[in-house]
């Protein structure tokens, strides 16, 4: 099902025996970067980036080194000057990449994903892509999976964001190096972690076999939902800037206009409007002055939500 799905939808080949079962995306970074880092080596991210991927890093003993993302216009870019910089370093010896990108919406494009690819491959460092949101995209919006431009990669997906499945404790690892893939089972081995969840594999064969046309439904709703929250803001939060997501059913809102601290931030939304966000300052120190927004909600809880922040905001 894994390897029909992905096919059909990305032009990705996935022979069987590349795939390897985990029970979550962050339970493979952390195992990844346990088998190909030693303490003391780094891995680059991309900041402001889903904030487990610095837990995996530091858990074992390596250096977290951000190629910070750049921010003009409301849209955020790659470094790339700086990406070659940093990966130059000899200790650096992976890079996790996040696309669809979390928190900032980004879908990189193929030659983004080329430019970023050219550049590791060049100084040895291995790419580690969480590609978890790759079936969260809106209308228009193409989808190369970083599999496609290096074989010797390695590519993370799930139908739990996709699905509503992560209780199920169900993901795959695309790993096509033979050679990384025996050194990756060792260490899962080595942690306890073996076998799959039976109701998971049930799941993720159905979501992947039957799923196809309940998902276009939901994103064509989470689609209505962001227009339906720019507009709002635009009306009538004008302090806020919502920045555009094209993948991921999350939003990225640039909050710096309001002229609050995080604290500050967090009384506001969370205290005073009861609106449960994610503060930007989780995704490293260029998260600071944002917030993060799960818009895959019924729209009058989207709606509820907008109208507590403008009475909190005044």
């Amino acid at each position: 099902a894994v390897q029909a799905w992905m096919a059909r939808r990305y032009g990705r080949p996935v022979e069987r025996e590349w795939l390897v079962l985990t029970p979550g995306v962050v339970v493979a970074l952390y195992m990844l970067v346990q088998t190909f880092v030693a303490p003391g080596e780094k891995v680059l991210v991309q900041r402001p980036v889903y904030y487990p991927f610095m837990s995996a890093i530091e858990s074992g003993g390596a250096e977290v080194v951000s190629n910070s993302l750049l921010y003009a216009d409301g849209r955020y870019q790659m470094d790339f000057a700086d990406l070659a910089a940093k990966a130059a370093d000899p200790a650096v010896k992976m890079a996790i990449l996040c696309s669809p990108h979390n928190p900032v919406g980004r879908v990189w494009t193929a030659a983004e994903l080329t430019r970023f690819r050219d550049i590791c491959r060049a100084h040895d460092v291995l790419v580690v892509s969480d590609e978890i949101h790759c079936d969260l995209l809106f209308e228009g919006v193409p989808f190369t999976s970083y599999g496609l431009l290096d074989e010797q990669s390695i590519i993370c997906t799930a139908p739990s964001k996709t699905f509503n499945l992560a209780g199920l404790k169900t993901s795959n690892v695309i790993i096509p190096d033979g050679a990384q893939r025996a050194r990756f089972a060792a260490t899962l081995e080595h942690h306890g972690i073996h076998g799959a969840n039976p109701f998971g594999l049930a799941a993720t064969e159905a979501a992947y076999t039957h799923g196809e046309p309940w998902l276009a439904t939901v994103m064509a709703y989470v689609g209505e939902n962001y227009r339906f929250l720019a507009a709002y803001v635009a009306a009538h939060l004008p302090q806020l800037r919502v920045v555009a997501p094209e993948g991921t059913y999350l939003v990225w809102v640039d909050c710096r206009g309001l002229g609050l601290t995080p604290a500050g931030l967090k009384q506001r939304f969370m205290e005073q409007a009861r609106v449960y966000l994610n503060e930007g300052e989780m995704f490293g120190p260029e998260g600071e002055g944002f917030v993060r927004l799960n818009i895959a909600c019924p729209r009058s809880t989207l709606a509820e939500a907008l109208e507590r922040i403008r009475a909190a905001l005044g």
